[in-house]
């Protein structure tokens, strides 16, 4: 049966479909040399490298270079052996061949030109007449037939390419950005529309998308139109593993049903029950899987019994052996939070009433918890899926056919708001909101043992929360940090074997994230596999020098060799300090020399080989051998330079460093950033008439040509020149400028760039200092308001500093009402930040309630007594001291004074001092001095 087939034999279907698939590649290569070749550019990349290995020559390079060589090669063969000229019949007989799709019948260029244009003309018409939206993608193409071929330079054309007005104008749109879900609507409608084409356009969709769910469905879907077994038998081979969704498995069930006439017969009711079984043990914990158990369920109640019994059993037994079967998937779905779980629960209530009432109350009994658990587990469940696509700040669009939402490149708040709500959803499932437990703890003592062990999830939660994560990579493959994540899941549980798979995976959707490559090499190395490890790395780099390799054959010789990007000198270099790190000396420079000598290696392959020289093996001869090496050729790269600069440099090898410098200076045109690194070195190690001299070679350097300059600005640049010469000579120690916080804006707005680039080093760091802020001026007065007071009335009232507060008005003066402001003319005061210490002093503070039966604060005399007062250990024994002398002013001994004749006394006197003097025999203060001397005491 073609269901067990894909059911059990998944990774050979996939197998025996490349071979056959190579086998025809082989076949349709055969026929096209058979035949003449009217046009190569109709040629796939395949053909055209077979015709070009029958003729003996090179067959490697992309396909516009294969096509010219294979052009001059049939030029050739046409002067040399006329008599071997295809007639025209033949020609076009291949030119048919090469533009008709895969399965379709030959035609006519001219017919199928015909029917094509009809097609589009009809489509175009009724799109136009649905999507009113659409204008962009309905107008004229502009682009030429080149253009419209592909949009990603990474196809290599062995897909025939569908064209049409509104095809063209989406791939203009998705050349900008490849996650344009209006764009990819088009190709859903296309390929509805034109039967015929449905499956390249199709495939151009999952070339990009993989895991577009409605893409594969309607795929299978228009497979299974044709009738065509064998297409949708390798459709579902390609998807079901890796896509795992219940709306495709459901689909996949279905096809499986159709194809064994419902199971009206044996063979075909194993081979549906079998495609049930593999689709609920993949996506059976999914919440939207309701669908699948009740198809399960009915299948279970309607097939014949004796073909779903086990083997052995008796024909008066197989009704026995349906009940029970039907009460295990019953007992299964209504164990998971589903949007079916109220119906399968009213069902499986009625089928155990419907046999034995008294064991029905014994078993719904037993299910009655679990059954309200997973209810109230439903409930939170939904709520969660439905924000995956229904959230705050989401584009519905974006999910409409399953596209991916985007990548770290092409991200939008609706990609960022849909990764968040997965998040949430995979932490809710790892809290096993059902408590489910792991099969076979039985026994106290048994989990008792099991509660010693790290904490292990229960096969069932393990189940969700993987298929959590699957679901989130449905939309979000491109991301490679959701990857990160759930190979960490599985790592932290001690499952590197499936953490290793999951990152293996990753590589093959996302081959160009370093970030992947390190993870798994990475993993290998924490689980003492460095044979694993090393093949990580090496598996980057044979590609990379394979690829570099055949771009240098298609450009020939004395082209100029492209320097190798960042992302392959970073795998190079770690690879270089992996061997050191698990192997030894020897390993680490044979993975240098093997990086040499890869097509443009860049210079961090030497400079970490030199690196690793010297922090592992303290090898000072050969890691300057190393430098010096790479100096020859990187020379003119300020990032090396540098690099060996600061290694000497941190050797305190001074002279070689300044030798490095010169020799870095004395090329043709030697970059900025090593003649400031120059004169920061000379500030740091040389003397005054060395730094000097590295300052004018530096100015003459960069002296601009003043003669077409504004006087002002020619003087403008003369003092941020001699601002930054003093600055840079002076910032020894880089956290703490030469010049006051105040000023330091103004210097960077004048232009001096070694202040700029303190002040963004501070503000990066968090170091930057809070200017306080110039307060605005105070609002004009409103009309009608009183004057303010002259200078005379000002001298003779107190000042705010004063001790104590200004005399009380009298009270037969009223009191002048404040000008009525409206809120608008307020000013807008920023206060400063508090320090931590105020800020805690004041939180415990009273606040103003507790003193609104008592006299103002005098808050100047506080602030004043705070200046003036010792606060250490020595100061508080001092200040007890004093406390018990005695008051020259005059005042009855033992009496006790009232807060108002405390206060009138003291004001009275304010003169006298800066603060008020404590009374002599103050009950309460003598109370407190006892008490602390008590409490002193009892501590020594």
């Amino acid at each position: 049966s073609l269901s067990l087939l894909v059911l059990c034999h998944p990774q050979n279907s996939i197998k025996e479909r490349a071979s056959k698939d190579g086998r025809r590649a082989k076949t349709m290569g055969a026929k096209a040399g058979d035949a003449g070749i009217v046009n190569p550019q109709r040629l796939t990349v395949p053909k055209l490298r077979i015709e070009l290995e029958k003729r003996k020559l090179d067959s490697s390079g992309t396909k516009p270079i294969l096509v010219e060589r294979l052009k001059e090669a049939l030029e050739k063969d046409n002067k040399g052996e006329e008599g071997n000229v295809v007639d025209d019949g033949a020609k076009k007989k291949n030119g048919e061949e090469e533009e008709i799709p895969p399965g379709e019948d030959a035609k006519g260029n001219e017919l199928e030109t015909m029917i094509e244009n009809k097609e589009e003309t009809k489509n175009n018409t009724s799109d136009n007449n649905e999507n009113s939206d659409t204008n962009e993608m309905d107008a004229p193409s502009l682009e030429t037939d080149e253009d419209d071929t592909v949009f990603d330079a990474h196809d290599d054309g062995t897909n025939p390419i569908v064209k049409s007005n509104r095809l063209t104008n989406a791939r203009k749109i998705l050349r900008r950005n490849p996650y344009d879900a209006t764009a990819w609507d088009v190709f859903f409608v296309e390929a509805r529309g034109r039967p015929s084409v449905a499956k390249d356009i199709f495939e151009e969709i999952l070339r990009y998308h993989p895991r577009c769910v409605n893409a594969w469905i309607a795929y299978a879907q228009s497979a299974m139109e044709k009738k065509d077994d064998e297409a949708v038998s390798e459709i579902f081979s390609r998807c079901l593993r890796d896509v795992l969704s219940p709306a495709l498995w459901l689909a996949y069930v279905n096809y499986v049903k159709a194809t064994n006439e419902d199971g009206t017969t044996e063979e075909g009711a194993k081979a549906i029950k079998a495609a049930f079984e593999y689709c609920v043990d993949h996506v059976g914990e999914d919440v939207e899987s309701g669908n699948i158990w009740e198809e399960y369920v009915d299948f279970i109640k309607g097939v014949n019994p004796g073909f779903i019994a086990p083997e052995g059993a008796q024909p008066e037994q197989y009704e026995t052996a349906r009940m029970m079967e039907l009460r295990r998937v019953y007992q299964c779905a209504i164990s998971v939070p589903t949007q079916s779980l109220e119906s399968l629960v009213t069902e499986y209530e009625t089928f155990e009433n419907s046999y034995d009432k008294k064991f029905a109350r014994t078993l719904l009994a037993e299910s009655t918890p679990k059954i309200f658990a997973c209810k109230t587990a439903y409930k939170e469940r939904e709520t969660l899926n439905k924000a995956l696509f229904e959230g705050v700040g989401f584009d519905v669009k974006v999910h409409k056919n399953g596209i991916a939402v985007g990548d770290p490149v092409h991200t939008s708040k609706a990609a960022d708001c849909h990764l968040d709500a997965f998040r949430r959803f995979i932490a809710w499932e790892k809290t096993n909101p059902q408590k489910l437990e792991a099969i076979g703890i039985v026994s106290a003592a048994a989990k008792k043992m099991a509660s010693d062990k790290p904490e292990e999830e229960p096969p069932r939660v393990r189940e969700r929360i993987a298929l959590a994560y699957e679901k989130c990579l449905l939309t979000c493959e491109n991301y490679p940090e959701v990857w990160l994540e759930y190979s960490h899941w599985h790592e932290s549980a001690g499952r590197a074997g499936d953490a290793a798979e999951i990152l293996s995976r990753a590589r093959t959707v996302l081959p160009g994230s370093i970030m992947l490559l390190l993870a798994a090499a990475d993993l290998e190395e924490s689980q003492q596999n460095f044979e694993g490890m090393k093949a990580v790395y090496e598996s980057y780099m044979v590609s990379y020098e394979e690829k570099r390799k055949a771009e240098n054959a298609a450009t020939g010789e004395g082209a100029i060799v492209k320097m190798m990007d960042d992302d392959t000198s970073v795998v190079y270099a770690e690879y270089i300090r992996a061997c050191r790190r698990t192997d030894s000396q020897a390993s680490s420079r044979k993975a240098f020399l093997r990086a040499r000598k890869a097509p443009g290696c860049s210079w961090l392959v030497y400079a970490a080989a030199a690196l690793v020289e010297w922090r592992y093996d303290e090898a000072d001869k050969p890691c300057r051998n190393v430098f010096e090496l790479g100096l020859k050729t990187y020379m003119h790269v300020p990032a090396y330079v540098l690099t060996y600069t600061n290694h000497l440099i941190s050797l305190g090898d001074v002279g070689n460093t300044r030798v490095v410098f010169e020799r870095a200076l004395s090329v043709e045109k030697p970059d900025v950033s090593i003649f400031d690194a120059f004169v920061k070195f000379e500030h740091e190690y040389g003397s005054f008439e060395s730094f000097r001299a590295a300052e004018i070679r530096r100015s003459e350097f960069l002296e601009p040509d003043t003669a077409s300059m504004s006087s002002g600005l020619s003087s403008r640049l003369t003092a941020a020149k001699l601002v930054a010469n003093v600055f840079e000579r002076h910032n020894f120690i880089p956290d703490v400028a030469p010049l006051r916080s105040e000023s330091l804006s103004h210097y960077a707005n004048l232009g001096v760039s070694s202040i700029q680039k303190h002040m963004a080093m501070s503000v990066a760091s968090g170091k930057k200092e809070i200017s306080r802020q110039k307060l605005p001026p105070p609002p004009k007065a409103p009309k009608g308001a009183p004057p303010p007071l002259s200078k005379a009335v000002s001298a003779e009232a107190p000042s705010a500093s004063a001790p104590g507060y200004a005399t009380p008005m009298p009270m037969t003066a009223p009191r002048a009402a404040p000008p009525s402001i409206g809120l608008s003319a307020l000013p807008v005061v920023v206060a400063p930040a508090l320090p931590e210490t105020l800020r805690e002093l004041f939180n415990k503070l009273p606040g103003p309630v507790a003193f609104a039966k008592m006299p103002a604060p005098r808050v100047d005399a506080v602030l004043d007594a705070l200046k003036n007062s010792d606060l250490t250990i020595e100061g508080k024994a001092e200040l007890l001291a004093q406390m018990q002398g005695k008051d020259t002013r005059t005042q009855s001994m033992g009496s006790k004074r009232t807060a108002t004749q405390m206060m009138t006394s003291d004001m009275t006197a304010a003169g006298e001092s800066s603060s008020f003097r404590i009374p002599t025999k103050d009950v309460f203060r003598e109370r407190q001095s006892k008490m602390q001397k008590a409490s002193a005491e009892e501590y020594q």
